[in-house]
């Protein structure tokens, strides 16, 4: 009997350490996506809002109980033909972050060709690397992200109105969640 009980007990013990759910990390991205058009003085921006629903292949139901960051590419194009040409500059672009000092990314971006797409990546610029981790960790801590991107596009240092743009910041993010079954 005594070894009964001490069965019972232990299976009893050790049904309570195991959990039923189970933590399952995947590599994915929290793509932000910006439009704008410019003004007269060529002035552009777009504030976009995210939570850990709008992560790439998370669900609803999903519990995410990690995320790490791993790296960020920004792309600068026109919506439309012609709209970013060649001569162009893309000046002064910041990206702001609610609760963070907003981040310079660039005085002075040349668009080489007509209808050129510009990218950047967090590989080639440590700076950059740096403002998004900490950007990933507010994400993370506040299950939220206000973001913004503005800056100017000139011609021979005039501002260049109408120009329909789309800028993209894709973060490639481990995230861990819990498996419940």
């Amino acid at each position: 009997m005594r070894q009964l009980t001490s069965f019972i007990i232990a299976v009893v013990v050790l049904s309570t350490f195991c959990s039923c759910d189970d933590k399952e990390t995947f590599t994915t991205s929290l793509f932000c996506d910006f439009i704008s058009d410019t003004d007269r003085e060529g002035y552009f921006e777009s504030l976009n809002y995210y939570t850990f629903r709008d992560i790439h292949d998370i669900g609803p139901s999903d519990d995410i109980t990690g995320i790490r960051y791993l790296s960020s590419t920004l792309t600068f194009e026109g919506l439309h033909p012609g709209e970013l040409m060649r001569g162009d500059v893309i000046r002064d672009v910041y990206i702001d972050v609610q609760g963070m000092k907003p981040f310079l990314y660039s005085k002075s971006i040349d668009v080489l060709y007509d209808n050129e797409r510009i990218s950047f990546s967090t590989h080639d610029d440590p700076e950059f690397y740096d403002f998004m981790w900490e950007a990933m960790r507010r994400f993370y801590k506040n299950e939220e992200l206000d973001i913004k991107v503005y800056g100017w596009i000139t011609h021979h240092n005039a501002g260049v109105r109408n120009v329909r743009m789309r800028v993209t910041l894709d973060n490639l993010i481990d995230v861990t969640i819990i498996d419940y079954y």
